[in-house]
């Protein structure tokens, strides 16, 4: 999507971007707003934590349980040592958990969602000290 020129239309409450749809060579008025969507298509919603080490590098921790609360379905990606591990989560009004069981030296995660309209909040993970590996 390329945006050409941006004006406040104070009738339509908010900013009209007029767009240009590559694959169509069209120009379409599109009024900005909090929906999360382009051409009323939700569009991807992506965070991508950065990558930590968890330990010395002796020992392993273990990702024990996955705390969340969403009011839409998000996709966690979960990335140790190399490998991905995916959860879906369904947007619920009240705060979930998953348990899992993932020993890791280095950790990372992707959350992902489609819906027009998600919140994530209080994203938590429960880590406890795995055997020493030499």
């Amino acid at each position: 999507v390329n945006v050409i020129s941006l004006s406040t239309i104070e009738a339509l409450g908010g900013v009209v971007a007029l767009v240009s749809d590559d694959e169509k060579n069209a120009f379409l008025p599109t009024l900005l707003c909090n929906s999360a969507s382009f051409l009323a298509n939700p569009l991807k919603k992506v965070w991508i934590s950065p990558k930590t080490k968890l330990t010395n590098g002796h020992n392993k921790n273990c990702l024990r349980k996955i705390f969340i609360e969403t009011s839409g379905e998000v996709k966690l990606d979960i990335f140790c040592d190399g490998k991905v591990k995916s959860f879906t989560f369904k947007g619920k009004d009240r705060p979930q958990a998953k348990r899992v069981s993932l020993p890791m030296f280095e950790f990372s995660f992707r959350l992902t969602s489609d819906d027009n309209i998600c919140s994530i909040k209080n994203l938590g993970f429960e880590f406890i000290k795995s055997k020493s590996y030499f």
